[in-house]
């Protein structure tokens, strides 16, 4: 029930990330935009595009990491404490 409650937060602050990358690229959008006419024009609407797709792209591989370690939790944990030991092993050597 734990692992559920605590997927369940990940999950808030993955999407209150998200969130808050999309308002971030908005206003470096807006900077560019502002900055100077067609060209920023241009870049303005590639930088929105790829932030909603992107955005969205996240939120659907969040829900799934979220379905996986709710299905199968001891998995998820095993392979976080490897994962854990492999970093500790790489950031130990330097």
């Amino acid at each position: 029930m734990a692992d559920k409650t605590e997927a369940g937060g990940d999950n808030d602050t993955l999407h209150e990330q998200v969130d808050h990358l999309r308002a971030d690229l908005a206003a470096i959008a807006k900077t560019l935009h502002d900055i100077g006419g067609e060209r920023a024009g241009a870049a303005y609407a590639r930088v929105r595009e790829m932030a909603e797709h992107g955005g969205g792209r996240i939120g659907r591989g969040a829900r799934s990491v979220t379905h996986e370690i709710e299905e199968r939790p001891l998995i998820a944990v095993l392979g976080a404490f490897v994962l854990g030991v492999l970093l500790g092993a790489l950031v130990g050597r330097r």
